[in-house]
């Protein structure tokens, strides 16, 4: 893998690793430059047994560089000041691109993750776009992850039926499994991610509405797949409620 990719993982505890692993190793040994991940909750102890364990795990067998960043809470919620961590230290370490995935994300299609993410990167390039992401479904309704913006509802998910192969552009995605050029931090404000309650808008979709008013554009691409872990695993392969 020619291009500077850092991958970038939020997570809440330490059984959702195991979920994202058989995606990260691929990933690390084709040359993806490394893992940074960052706890969304600070309990101390098992914070700092669990940043020696993804050492351990990772970086011997596999070349891996982990971060794991403790933080002290404050008046961001947790997973808005975990991403705004992660994207600090991905600006840090002078990556090309930063492939966000959230611990609870499985490769579904195409099987082998180093493929899926060379498709990212290729329709990233052919597009001209800055951000590209796969499909999964949300755990509170089902529905694919990828919105236009309406008026009369802040945000509408966008029926899986209407994505063709290659993709479409889109007003907004979960960073569930996103690839982004790294200017894309460099023209929007720190703090890049903050919940907006009032407007129904998740740190990551309220991010996406600040990088589409200085206009960045997104790219859903509609043959790069995810299965959304959870209570119950919410496959995107499979028909979404309508």
């Amino acid at each position: 893998m020619n291009q500077n990719v850092l991958v970038a993982v939020p997570y809440r505890e330490r059984p959702e690793m195991a979920f994202i692993t058989d995606t990260l190793l691929p990933l690390a040994n084709a040359g993806a430059s490394s893992i940074v991940a960052n706890r969304m909750f600070n309990d101390g102890l098992s914070d700092i047994i669990y940043s020696d364990d993804l050492k351990k795990h990772y970086d011997p067998l596999h070349g891996l560089t982990v971060t794991v960043s403790k933080y002290l809470m404050n008046d961001l919620p947790h997973i808005s000041t975990a991403r705004n961590l992660l994207g600090k230290a991905c600006l840090s370490r002078n990556a090309e691109w930063i492939y966000w995935l959230d611990a609870d994300m499985v490769q579904q299609y195409p099987k082998d993750p180093v493929v899926a993410l060379r498709m990212l990167i290729d329709t990233a390039i052919r597009e001209n776009v800055d951000m590209v992401s796969g499909m999964y479904l949300s755990k509170k309704d089902r529905r694919l992850c990828a919105y236009m913006w309406d008026p009369e509802v802040t945000q509408r998910s966008i029926p899986k039926r209407v994505v063709p192969p290659s993709g479409c552009l889109v007003d907004a995605v979960g960073f569930g499994c996103l690839l982004m050029s790294t200017r894309v931090l460099r023209r929007i404000s720190y703090p890049w991610f903050v919940s907006d309650s009032d407007l129904d808008y998740g740190e990551d979709t309220g991010f996406c509405r600040r990088a589409g008013d200085v206009g960045l554009k997104i790219w859903l691409h509609g043959e790069v797949c995810f299965s959304h872990v959870g209570l119950q695993s919410l496959s995107v392969l499979e028909d979404e409620r309508e």
